[in-house]
């Protein structure tokens, strides 16, 4: 028998994991509002096994009362806070994703790469200088910026990502070090800080930490505290590993230098109400903060590469 797959998200999909999963499963595309998905299309829910969605949904319990029968859900991410685990695992519904898939994952360098942007960005006052430009200026002096070179990162988290960087920093002659929970990893060329040395000596930090129960807003009022009024704030890894409100605080009160953050937490509801979240309000008047939506991992090479990876991942959990 074959299982009937759902693609919440099919927008530019692998043309090549396509082809596989129409050859393995019945393969159906929400191409509708969710909440029109069974009165429009026809396709009925009881009859779901496979749930394929990237970041654009939040897989919560009433998603989930949807699909009765559901066995599976894919999500070529790493991340995995926009699904509920806890529900999926009473439920016993399988959870396939890219987390702790080392060996692909070393092929996909997009979220170091854009982080590293990110810092290029608030070093050289990219964002406001093109602003700048678009309105009719041509004024260079208004922008000066500093340069990498003998700057201090300061990398929290130093797995797959934060190794990523640090080589692309360690290029640029920056100096680099980094903490981690995990005391069992080293690097010849980047030397151990604690938590507190780090903050306080970096003039770039960079969070590259998984989310969870745990570290829910990790970097607080007091991390922020430690900072070097000139120094900046990177996040690429998930929005509620940051407490926002001290992050806002740190920016308005001009206590660091400024910040750059790919996430933001609760993405999938936030969506709804962009122009009232204090942070993108913020950044709509301030130089010292840019924002982007979610893109460190999402170029096309990477995408391709992930769907085409999660859907051999599928076919070989289906056939074990």
């Amino acid at each position: 028998m074959k299982f009937n797959l759902l693609n919440l998200e099919p927008f530019e999909f692998s043309s090549l994991a396509l082809q596989k999963l129409k050859l393995y499963f019945n393969y159906f595309e929400l191409l509708v509002p969710f909440s029109e998905l069974q009165s429009n299309t026809g396709i009925d829910l009881n009859s779901i096994h496979v749930l394929w969605v990237r970041l654009n949904y939040s897989i919560d319990s009433s998603i989930l009362s949807c699909f009765p029968n559901l066995k599976y859900i894919v999500s070529p991410t790493t991340g995995l806070n926009h699904i509920d685990l806890e529900s999926c695992n009473k439920l016993g519904i399988k959870i396939l994703s890219l987390k702790g898939n080392t060996q692909f994952l070393s092929k996909v360098t997009a979220t170091a790469e854009h982080t590293f942007l990110l810092m290029l960005s608030l070093s050289r006052n990219l964002v406001p200088a093109c602003n700048s430009v678009n309105s009719g200026a041509w004024n260079r002096d208004n922008f000066k910026g500093i340069q990498l070179s003998g700057k201090n990162l300061g990398i929290i988290g130093l797995g797959r990502l934060g190794s990523m960087l640090s080589e692309y920093a360690l290029s640029f002659k920056m100096n680099v070090a980094f903490t981690d929970t995990n005391l069992d990893i080293t690097n010849e060329r980047v030397p151990y800080k604690s938590l507190h040395e780090l903050i306080s000596w970096s003039d770039f930090i960079s969070l590259h930490i998984d989310y969870n129960e745990f570290n829910h807003n990790f970097f607080g009022k007091n991390e922020f505290a430690l900072m070097k009024k000139n120094a900046f704030f990177i996040n690429t890894s998930r929005g509620e590993v940051v407490d926002e409100h001290s992050l806002l605080s740190a920016l308005r009160n001009n206590s660091i230098a400024g910040a750059a953050i790919d996430v933001l937490s609760n993405e999938a509801i936030i969506v709804k109400s962009l122009a009232t979240h204090p942070l993108i309000n913020y950044s709509m008047f301030n130089d010292n903060l840019i924002i982007t939506p979610h893109i460190g991992g999402c170029t096309r090479d990477s995408l391709l590469l992930a769907e085409e990876f999660m859907c051999s991942q599928l076919i070989q959990s289906i056939n074990s």
